[in-house]
């Protein structure tokens, strides 16, 4: 049915079509996908978690979207949050957020 294409996507580009996905380079062939609600994120570095730099934050309502530049990466990951999350306090662009995907799909 529709919720098995939904959790379980054919392809990149099924993913993507449903919506944002982030996409997040493990290794040097494989990426894992997540969408911006699936990640955790945190004021400090955690064990599993990468460094991303703020580049925006985007107030939309109860959550909101904080973008961050990965080192080793051109494409931007896009975190959602509930706008009164912890890592969210006096956050500014530049700032460092420590991120982990809470479930990926890894792409070979």
């Amino acid at each position: 049915g529709p919720g098995e294409v939904y959790e379980q996507p054919a392809s990149d580009f099924v993913y993507h079509f449903l919506g944002d996905a982030n996409r997040l380079y493990v290794g040097d062939d494989s990426h894992v996908l997540f969408r911006p609600h699936e990640i955790h994120l945190s004021r400090q570095a955690e064990a599993g978690h990468q460094a991303g730099e703020v580049r925006d934050i985007r107030p939309l309502g109860a959550i909101t979207r904080v973008t961050l530049k990965v080192a080793g990466q051109s494409e931007p990951i896009e975190a959602e949050v509930a706008k009164d999350h912890l890592s969210l306090a006096n956050l500014s662009r530049g700032a460092t957020l420590y991120f982990k995907p809470k479930a990926g799909q890894p792409t070979y």
